[in-house]
């Protein structure tokens, strides 16, 4: 079955998280109206990346705020979303550069953190995370996750590929 992506290529409102989910209302709207059966955001885009001075106290947990009011979009929009933000682990507080995907019903289908961090930028802010997400099936299609510099290394997208992921 054909998977028809909506690649959102934002800027965003830099460190201003409830700014961008509103704006990813707009953009979820738009691209479910298009035809689109999931939105993929940039990486960080939830509290922008390059914001050092506030990315750890706007990191969020998974199922944080933002997560919540996301997952009410996807759902309102009928469109899974893909989308990068800055996440708060609630257990040790350490902080990931993260991608989470929702479900057009509003189900958390995957979180990963990435694990390939560029950078002493990224690494004076996040902590690497520890391995990958297993790929979540979505309409027919079996989908990983990685964010940006992980795709560089043939071993993690070679990881990926033999879990299962199609795409």
């Amino acid at each position: 079955m054909p998977l028809k992506l909506a690649l959102w290529q934002t800027e965003g409102h830099l460190a201003e998280p409830s700014a961008n989910v509103a704006a990813l209302a707009k953009a979820a709207h738009a691209a479910a109206a298009g035809g689109a059966q999931i939105l993929l955001s940039p990486e960080c885009w939830l509290q922008g990346y390059n914001v050092p001075d506030h990315c750890v106290d706007l990191a969020e947990a998974s199922n944080g705020p933002s997560a919540t009011r996301i997952a009410g979009i996807a759902k309102e929009n009928g469109i899974a979303i893909v989308y990068g933000y800055a996440e708060r682990d609630p257990a040790s507080g350490a902080v990931y550069n993260s991608v989470q995907a929702i479900g057009p019903d509003g189900a958390f289908f995957a979180n990963y953190r990435k694990t390939h961090l560029f950078s002493d930028f990224e690494r004076g802010l996040y902590r690497p995370g520890d391995g990958f997400a297993p790929p979540f099936e979505f309409l027919g299609w079996k989908i990983g996750l990685l964010i940006c510099y992980d795709v560089e290394f043939p071993e993690t997208v070679r990881s990926i590929a033999l879990a299962g992921a199609d795409l």
